[in-house]
């Protein structure tokens, strides 16, 4: 019967020694990931179809910015090469600059080409009542 009381306390012994070592267990530090911000200068473009714009990113902290990715919404209204875009055609598109869940966007409008000038074929004309003229650009 001693044999028994003394199997018994050991057990319960080793199984309060086997709790206590696993409520001592640590788990492994994990680092927080940081918190990532993107800022994109402008966030609106009107341009018209040839012309260029620079646009600027800034992300914070500032060692993530080699990580940073650039896109286009439709890049047949803007073509994009580094951070220089140059307006297609006629449109709207978004362009955005990402990092990991985090992105800033940039609206841009694209007008065909405005004309310099416009020359009439006559530039003094008098009417009267019910005269027509017409004219050619």
């Amino acid at each position: 019967m001693n044999f028994c009381i003394n199997r018994a306390v050991r057990a319960v012994v080793y199984a309060i020694l086997l709790c206590l070592a696993l409520s001592c267990r640590k788990e492994p530090q994990v680092d927080p990931e940081p918190e990532i911000t993107v800022t994109l200068t402008p966030t609106e473009i009107s341009l018209t179809k040839g012309q260029s714009q620079k646009l600027s990113a800034s992300v914070e902290p500032a060692e993530y910015a080699s990580e940073l990715k650039w896109l286009v919404g439709d890049d047949s209204v803007v073509s994009l090469s580094g951070n220089v875009l140059t307006a297609r055609k006629a449109g709207h598109t978004t362009v955005y600059a990402f990092l990991r869940n985090t992105k800033a966007q940039c609206y841009v409008t694209v007008s065909d080409v405005q004309p310099e000038a416009v020359v009439l074929s006559q530039t003094d004309v008098t009417l009267r009542k019910d005269d027509t003229v017409q004219l050619t650009a």
